[in-house]
Formats: structure tokens, sequence, C-alpha cells
């Protein structure tokens, strides 16, 4: 029996975690209210499980090309390279949901898919073109289409009352 890796341990927490926000978004009241989390919580729960499937499966490929301890080493450098790694996801989901209560949902989307897409080596044009056209959909989508009301953010409900 194989030892969970700290990727399996994530995909489980996180997939824990949203069948509590599906179940406390089914308690909302309106309509309105229970979409967006509903929607979004779902789609973050079925790739937790599609990760964990992926890594379960990757098991039985790794007891084939085993690395030797010659050619691996002690596993130090992965093992830090793991908490770099995950300190950087962390950081991003951290920034993303302050932007989120600051800025609002659909402010905090465009910065965030924007900054996320430059970080990650998009040109200008690609960076910006993604950044509005995804955003413009999950307005469409959600604002207009379904009328939900999306958060504004503090910094706007103060500035603009």
């Amino acid at each position: 029996m194989r030892k969970l890796s700290a990727s399996s341990y994530s995909f489980i927490l996180v997939a824990i975690a949203m069948l509590g926000v599906i179940g406390l978004s089914r308690g909302l009241l309106s309509f309105a209210s229970k979409l967006l989390p509903l929607f979004i919580s779902s789609i973050v729960f079925l790739l937790a499980i599609i990760g964990l499937a992926r890594e379960i499966k990757s098991w039985a490929g790794l007891k084939r090309t085993a690395v030797s301890a010659g050619e691996g080493g002690t596993g130090e450098k992965r093992k830090d390279a793991g908490i770099r790694e995950y300190s950087g996801i962390s950081a991003w989901i951290l920034g993303y949901s302050l932007a989120i209560y600051l800025l609002g949902f659909l402010t905090a989307n465009l910065v965030f898919v924007g900054a996320y897409m430059k970080r990650h080596g998009s040109t200008w044009f690609e960076t910006v073109m993604t950044a509005v056209i995804f955003t413009a959909v999950i307005y469409v989508l959600f604002d207009l289409a379904f009328n939900t009301d999306l958060y504004k953010g503090q910094l706007l409900m103060w500035l603009f009352g």
C-alpha cells in the first residue's frame, strides 16, 4: 500500500471543502444567491477528484519507473521544490481572495487572470484579450443572463456608497 502524497491530501482537502460549500450553498434562499457558489464549487470538486484519480493512477507508473538512489539523490531538492510550489500557489489564492474582497468579483477576475497569464509568459495582447473575454463571459452569463448580483467589493462600496 502506497502512502498518500502531499498533493493527494490537498486534492482530498479541496474536495471535502467544496462539498461543504455545495452543502452550504444549497441552503441559501434565492436561486441567484446559490447559483455562482454551486457552479464554481461543483467544478472545483470535479477537478479535485480528477486530480486525485490521476495521482492514484500514476502510482502504478511510479513502481515501473522508479529512480535509483544514484540518479535521484536523497530527494531533498524535490521536497523543497514542493514547498516553494505550494507557497506560490497559496500566495496566488490568498491574493485572489483578498482582491475579491476589496475590488469585487469582476475586477478581481480581470486583474488576476491578466496577472497570472503575464507572470507565466503570455504576451501583453494574449493577456489583455483573455482577461477581458473571461471577465466579459462571467459578466454576461451570471450578471445579465442569470441576473445574479456579483459581489462588488468593499473598496467600491466604500467609494460609491
